[in-house]
């Protein structure tokens, strides 16, 4: 399953907008709403969502696994957000994207302006904004399309091809087809625009702390007021390996991590230092920056080895703990 996460205390992420009435479900590929009748069947709608693939790639969006359950994130973890998310929700993101289908409503659209407004990025298509309420009729753009025209441009219904449009602080991304992203005229060219958006966004973060994308390695991030933490799974529950290889990146300076199997991996990255103990049961307290290095405190159920990494120097220091306790040590710049 896709990451569904209720809060995030950092603007970054993309979210994938769930629409008003999207009747998609993640498990098998059964009729609308459970209802009977060819106009309710599984439809582009719905198979839309199959493009959670870009970042979520080795998950199998209709399977009920355990193939499919876990997969690596290339560009870290993508929330899955409900279209009539509230304005200070919607504001937490960098980029929100529409896949599978929508009502359109024009609360919402003045909501999602003003996201754009204020520096977030839009992706959609025409379909994205449909009156029509049947599933087997046709697009219909709606007939209180000011907000869309404040957004788009006049003319938006005589677009014929992709649009980027500045929009205050941010920009829409529109396609003007009456389709779905899953429609084959439209998948590809649609694709290539989500990974822009996603490796946009993450490339904004490598200063403060990123992961390089690695095959069966799963990482998402957690902001606190003093230090990032970055948390790693290894994927890969069927192969003979005992860990993974990827590739932590922080201001500049690129190191290696083995991500071991039943294992989380965590990193906590503060004023150029990163800090990654051996044990999931050792807490990092802080790492203060001094004059010449940084002060960490760590507290340890027992023996246990911390990896210190410098992103000045780009050099790793090991440091031994034999007893367990609250520790201090000084590591030099």
């Amino acid at each position: 399953m896709p990451s569904i996460r209720c809060s995030i205390s950092w603007k970054r992420i993309p979210a994938v907008i769930q629409g008003r009435n999207d009747a998609w479900k993640s498990f098998g590929r059964g009729s609308l709403w459970s209802q009977k009748g060819d106009k309710w069947k599984f439809n582009k709608a719905c198979e839309s969502f199959d493009l959670l693939n870009v970042f979520y790639p080795d998950n199998i969006v209709d399977g009920c696994g355990p193939e499919g359950w876990f997969t690596s994130t290339p560009y870290g973890t993508v929330d899955l957000l409900p279209v009539e998310a509230p304005q200070d929700v919607m504001d937490r993101y960098k980029a929100m994207i529409f896949l599978g289908w929508n009502s359109y409503d024009a609360n919402d659209f003045l909501r999602i302006r003003d996201f754009v407004f204020k520096g977030g990025t839009l992706l959609l298509t025409a379909a994205h904004l449909n009156e029509e309420l049947q599933p087997d009729q046709s697009v219909r753009f709606p007939s209180d399309d000011a907000v869309i025209r404040e957004m788009l441009g006049e003319n938006y219904q005589q677009l014929t091809t992709k649009t980027e449009i500045t929009c205050g602080l941010g920009k829409i991304i529109y396609f003007p087809q009456k389709a779905y992203p899953a429609e084959t005229t439209l998948k590809a060219d649609y694709v290539a625009a989500m990974k822009e958006i996603a490796a946009k966004t993450a490339g904004e973060e490598v200063c403060k702390g990123w992961m390089e994308a690695a095959p069966s390695v799963g990482f998402t991030v957690w902001d606190h007021s003093d230090r990032r933490t970055i948390y790693l799974l290894n994927a890969d529950w069927t192969s003979n390996q005992e860990q993974r290889l990827a590739t932590f990146i922080y201001k500049g300076k690129r190191f290696p991590i083995a991500v071991r199997r039943y294992h989380i991996e965590t990193i906590h990255c503060a004023d150029g230092l990163a800090v990654m103990p051996a044990s999931n049961t050792t807490d990092i307290l802080s790492v203060c920056k001094k004059e010449n290095g940084w002060a960490v405190k760590a507290q340890t159920t027992g023996n246990d080895v911390v990896q210190c990494m410098n992103a000045v120097t780009g050099k790793v220091e090991p440091i031994k703990f034999d007893k367990p306790g609250v520790h201090e040590v000084f590591v030099n710049e």
